[in-house]
């Protein structure tokens, strides 16, 4: 009898520790690598509150050979930040309880292990793409005007791609915000704070009163 007695307090230890432990699927991990040049010592890991509008220390790690793991525990979907060496530019992206990996180049970053993440980075690549473009147009158009070959209608060709690629990634940012605010209100944050400039007046304003409705 005293055995029962101690095999059935060990079972409920057991399951006492095992509800007190985090389950896997709370659990997260961010794998992040350092390219095309970019080097740190350390990187940390923030959490944004909305609530106070300020960023939250959680956890730091050190660089590697161009790497660095940080992992812990993620009840939901957070809007986080990764800064290297305390550096003033932040690495938004949206932590979840799963595997994610970053990559920090020097122009640019991305975030993949779920589909959040990955329909972000889409929107920087797009953003960096069109920097890039711009960058190519204004070269060209420079050029051309230099050596006296710029016609009426070629420059008018170049400002219409210019202004298109403003356009392009101006329609896709509000169409994530706005599509996201009921049914992904994280994603939606994210997007609409790191892309806001990338928006009119009008539709800041528009998309601000629609936050403040929810």
């Amino acid at each position: 009898m005293a055995k029962n007695r101690y095999w059935i307090g060990a079972v409920l230890i057991g399951m006492l520790v095992a509800s007190c432990s985090p389950r896997q699927s709370e659990e997260f991990s961010l794998d992040g690598s350092l390219v095309n040049g970019r080097t740190a010592k350390s990187a940390a890991l923030y959490e944004y509150m909305p609530e106070y509008g300020k960023l939250r220390f959680v956890d730091s790690a050190k660089v590697e050979n161009g790497q660095f793991r940080l992992s812990g525990i993620c009840m939901k979907e957070l809007e986080c930040f990764v800064r290297l060496d305390n550096d003033s530019v932040v690495f938004p992206f949206l932590l979840s309880p799963a595997g994610l990996k970053m990559e920090i180049g020097q122009n640019g970053y991305t975030v993949t292990g779920t589909d959040n993440n990955v329909r972000y980075t889409k929107l920087l690549m797009q953003q960096r793409r069109g920097i890039n473009l711009r960058k190519e147009l204004q070269e060209q158009y420079r050029k051309l005007a230099d050596d006296s070959l710029l016609t009426k209608a070629k420059e008018k060709e170049l400002i219409d791609r210019y202004r298109n690629i403003s356009i392009e990634l101006n329609k896709a940012v509000y169409d994530a915000v706005e599509s996201n605010l009921e049914t992904n209100e994280v994603f939606s944050s994210l997007v609409f704070r790191v892309f806001s400039n990338e928006l009119t007046v009008a539709q800041v304003d528009s998309l601000q009163n629609k936050m403040k409705q929810k």
